[in-house]
């Protein structure tokens, strides 16, 4: 934690309830999402016992298999929710829009989808069910419905896309809360998204330590608590001995009602949870480079909507070549996430000036016109003194980028001096003299950081592997041996 966040967290102890740790909303949310929410059997990582669906806070749809580790009850259960998410998820890709860059010009979705789940437990569980979904056979005697395979397809390309930094298709509550919420909970706490609620929110009469450990005893899954598990399982076995082993719809169907009259307050409050905690962070302002990451996102949809609708599979182990692609992506994302919710969050660039990784001020002098010696002639070099109220400890020659222009060419530290009544007087030399840089002007206050959210280029892989060393040829086996009789 950075002293930003022990000191939020140290005045979230003291008020016993939550304190923002950001002012804008730094993620996308849909006007209408596609909200699930998922309970499972006991330990079972591959089936759900109960699930929820539906794209406002008055609508939920459920469906309850009774014994989801039996294979056709569970996709018998789970169709209903697959024709509604399919088509609410494949719908945007049919509105498209071109977008030109340089020579090159292709469309992309002009809206994406955005699902909504409580906790990365969930993401987790539907990245593990679209695995198992989306490589089933649609042919033989075991054939799965088609809409079974393209649910998993998607879902498993919303888990891959979650990995990402800042994932805005696939948005877990309980990370949405935390990036913008400070607690003095522990992480396992912030990952309990009724917790985490009470906490930043606690009922009347009560604070939010009390409000958060009776919030614990009431969890929105999908594991399900002890007690819960264990009211689950004779109505389990009384199905299982009542159905004698049939998958008859007309059979099981009456046999399911214990069994769904447990789980409906269960996935009525993981709902009303969900959607409450949505709404109070809709209400927050939108950043600026939210627009940005949005585009990346419409783009990822659209990539992956043409490459499924030529019936492309994605591989369940990636190529060393597509690993360091991916780990080089997932990188350059969490540093881009990382420096444009700096520039657009002056609580979160707080701790970069805290850290002497970044100087506020007003600026105090300007000269554009500014020229010295260059290789060949005499180059503009502007100059930008801004007087900081703190010392300044960045040493002379750090890049730093105007927050203002973030994406822009580069800062360096030219001078340092301390400035009357205390703080500090910080030159910085702009390194171009282009006109498409602009420059503050006398009287604003700005900030410079680290910070650059120009995208960098990241080159090419070799198209064979690096390393030097591979495994060697396999030696011809052995001989086989002979068992000779002894000698007389």
């Amino acid at each position: 934690m950075n002293p930003i966040d022990v000191a939020l967290a140290a005045r979230a102890f003291a008020a016993r309830r939550g304190v923002p740790s950001a002012t804008v909303r730094h993620r996308r949310l849909s006007a209408k999402p596609l909200a699930v929410v998922a309970w499972q059997l006991g330990g079972e990582p591959f089936s759900v016992a109960a699930l929820g669906w539906g794209d406002r806070a008055n609508q939920l749809h459920t469906t309850v298999p009774g014994e989801s580790r039996n294979r056709t009850l569970l996709f018998a259960a789970l169709l209903p929710f697959a024709h509604w998410f399919n088509a609410r998820f494949d719908a945007p890709a049919l509105d498209r829009e071109t977008i030109t860059r340089g020579e090159h010009r292709f469309t992309i979705a002009r809206t994406a989808p955005q699902v909504m789940v409580p906790n990365r437990a969930t993401v987790e569980l539907l990245g593990r069910l679209g695995r198992r979904l989306a490589y089933l056979p649609t042919e033989g005697p075991n054939a799965a419905d088609p809409a079974l395979v393209r649910l998993g397809r998607h879902l498993r390309f919303l888990w891959d896309h979650a990995s990402f930094p800042g994932p805005q298709l696939l948005v877990a509550l309980t990370d949405l809360m935390n990036a913008h919420w400070m607690t003095p909970q522990s992480g396992s706490e912030r990952q309990s998204l009724p917790a985490l609620e009470a906490f930043i929110d606690p009922p009347p009469g009560l604070d939010g330590f009390a409000a958060a450990e009776r919030a614990e005893f009431c969890p929105v899954g999908p594991a399900p608590d002890g007690g819960d598990d264990d009211r689950l399982i004779p109505l389990v076995e009384r199905f299982n001995a009542a159905r004698g082993r049939s998958t008859d719809p007309a059979v099981v169907g009456p046999l399911r009602a214990p069994i769904e009259d447990h789980y409906r307050p269960l996935l009525g409050r993981s709902w009303g949870l969900l959607w409450r905690c949505r709404d109070r962070e809709l209400s927050r302002p939108e950043a600026p480079s939210v627009g940005r990451r949005w585009d990346a996102d419409r783009q990822d949809y659209t990539r992956h909507m043409d490459w499924l609708n030529q019936n492309g599979l994605r591989r369940t182990r990636q190529t060393p070549r597509q690993a360091a692609t991916a780990f080089r992506n997932t990188e350059e994302a969490g540093r881009l996430l990382e420096a444009e919710e700096a520039c657009d969050d002056p609580l979160k660039m707080a701790a970069y000036v805290l850290a002497g990784k970044a100087v506020r001020g007003r600026v105090v002098a300007l000269d554009p016109n500014h020229k010295e010696p260059g290789p060949k002639r005499t180059v503009r070099r502007p100059l930008v003194t801004v007087r900081s109220p703190e010392p300044c400890r960045i040493p002379i020659g750090r890049e730093l980028w105007w927050t203002g222009h973030a994406d822009g060419t580069e800062y360096v530290v030219e001078d340092v001096v301390p400035a009357p009544g205390g703080g500090s007087d910080v030159v910085l030399k702009l390194t171009t003299s282009t006109a498409t840089n602009p420059l503050p002007s006398v009287g604003a206050t700005v900030c410079f950081s680290v910070h650059s959210t120009k995208p960098r280029w990241l080159g090419q892989l070799p198209d064979t592997h690096p390393w030097t060393h591979v495994p060697p040829a396999p030696a011809a086996p052995p001989s086989p041996l002979e068992f000779l009789t002894p000698e007389a």
